[in-house]
């Protein structure tokens, strides 16, 4: 299977779970206020299993910082166009909080270690730079920065809001951070039958993850949606999907990379929006629906972008 087969085979699979769910919610086995449900056994439960599981699992080489701060700065740089943006068009805070989530943070980790594996088959370097990209240079941004936005431009306004984007730092997601890059940093007997037990049993959490996530997306989306957030689509497709690609690959003229790890990066930056937005939109009170909409349209999208920014950049 080539790449192209791949990525399409990946966005189809995604996109075929939120429609199973939101024919689940039509015949009525799902409800929208399962909507917040789901958000909360993700962002409590399956996420944190997913992040202690990925980097107790990996050992960082930090000889591949470099990588994961160009994705860092370029996502910092998009949000703040993002923000520019919001701010001209007058949003409202909820709707503020969801451009910014999914113009800004992508899904690195659900489609891109897919392209990467494919493209480079049993490159254990490459995959090794992969996984520092999104763990490094997206999750700690997205799992720290993300929930601060999702919670400061929330329903919440005012004062209140900065105290509960501080909730961040003692919630599972925060815990399950420091955990999986203290497991990373120190060698654990990861052959200890105890040890195994207790990764098998994360791991059965962890694949939750997926499913879940896109139960959210079927009970939030709605078609008619689309034509009404024309403007914030183009918005956000224009800077998570071909702004930031090109941001990443700048740096790369004057860094010292390989070919490989200059595609990594461009692969990674070229993501869709980060499924976990909309989880964390419908999780803290921004405007689930909008983040719903941007994240099926930057995966469709995404299948034509990417493929002609390898062509281009890569």
């Amino acid at each position: 299977m080539d790449l192209g087969s791949k990525l399409v085979g990946s966005i189809v699979m995604l996109v075929g779970l939120v429609i199973l769910a939101a024919l689940l919610r039509r015949v009525g086995l799902l409800k929208d206020e399962h909507g917040t449900l789901f958000a909360s056994l993700v962002t409590h439960v399956t996420l944190p299993a997913l992040i202690l599981s990925s980097l107790a699992r990996h050992r960082l080489e930090w000889h591949y910082a470099e990588l994961a701060l160009v994705m860092l700065l370029a996502e910092l740089v998009c949000l703040g166009l993002a923000w520019v943006v919001g701010r001209w068009m007058r949003l409202p805070r909820p709707q503020m909080g969801a451009l910014l989530l999914t113009a800004a943070f992508g899904s690195s980790a659900f489609l891109g270690y897919a392209l990467i594996a494919e493209m480079f088959p049993n490159n254990v370097p490459a995959m090794s730079e992969a996984v520092l990209v999104s763990e490094l240079g997206v999750g700690p941004t997205l799992f720290v920065l993300g929930v601060a936005i999702a919670s400061y431009y929330g329903k919440s306004d005012g004062p209140g809001s900065r105290k509960a984007a501080l909730r961040f730092f003692w919630s599972p997601i925060f815990a399950a951070l420091v955990a999986g890059v203290l497991c990373s940093v120190v060698d654990l007997p990861r052959d200890n039958p105890v040890m195994q037990v207790a990764f098998q049993g994360l791991d059965v959490v962890a694949q939750a993850n997926t499913f879940l996530v896109t139960l959210t997306l079927g009970v939030l989306l709605r078609v008619e949606h689309f034509g009404s957030y024309w403007r914030l689509l183009v918005t956000a497709g224009v800077i998570k999907l071909l702004v930031q690609p090109v941001l990443v690959w700048l740096p790369t003229l004057v860094m010292n990379l390989s070919p490989v790890g200059s595609d990594v990066l461009i692969i990674q930056a070229a993501m869709p929006s980060a499924t976990l937005a909309v989880v964390f939109c419908q999780r803290y009170g921004c405007d689930a629906r909008l983040a719903s909409v941007i994240l099926v349209a930057t995966t469709v999208l995404s299948s034509v972008t990417v493929l002609g920014l390898l062509t281009l950049l890569g």
